[in-house]
């Protein structure tokens, strides 16, 4: 036989495989609307498995919800040896420890955020801060594993969608400034 005939030999054992599992069986994939969908439970993850979900937690502080957050923590933000030294990643994983406790388990895809939202202060406190605004940096972080231990001021937490965030945080169509929609934006490519 010839290399051709050998392959057409081997493509035809295949087929009859798949006719055998064809009258056995069938493989139907499990359901993408979970019991967590129909109750709406937006603290657990077996929800919306069909998108991305986003973590937000609640200040105990102001009730307001948010992302995990955390000021930058460089001690001279002037100095370009002391930016080096403090790189932003890791004030991302400070500030999901801080709201999740040391108890879970994440994975960071990259160095660099996925995003900012420049934040510009009022005429009264760019007068007492002597600046322009402020940049939030975005980090995305792939959930592992682990359980949820709440601290650093947060009381409660949400895995929702894009768009359920919109209600939460208070951005999006018809509640959102252009700050906001850059962000969701932003959220949307991450």
């Amino acid at each position: 036989r010839n290399a051709a005939g050998g392959l057409d030999a081997f493509y035809e054992g295949l087929e009859e495989d798949d006719e055998e599992e064809e009258g056995g069986v069938a493989d139907t994939p499990n359901p993408r609307v979970t019991a967590a969908d129909n109750i709406n439970n937006t603290r657990s993850l077996d929800r919306h498995l069909d998108a991305r979900l986003l973590l937000l937690t609640r200040r105990a502080s102001d009730g307001r919800w948010c992302f995990p957050s955390a000021p930058y923590s460089c001690e001279d933000p002037s100095s370009l040896d002391a930016v080096r030294a403090a790189p932003l990643r890791g004030d991302a994983e400070q500030s999901l420890a801080a709201a999740w406790g040391d108890k879970l388990d994440a994975w960071y895809p990259g160095n660099a955020p996925v995003g900012f939202w420049l934040q510009a202060y009022d005429e009264e406190t760019r007068a007492r801060e002597r600046c322009y605004g402020r940049k939030v940096f975005f980090y995305r972080a792939q959930l592992l594993g682990g359980f949820i231990d709440l601290g650093g001021g947060y009381d409660d937490w949400r895995w929702v969608t894009h768009d359920e965030a919109r209600a939460y945080l208070g951005g999006g169509e018809g509640g959102g400034d252009d700050a906001m929609e850059a962000t969701w934006a932003m959220a949307a490519r991450a």
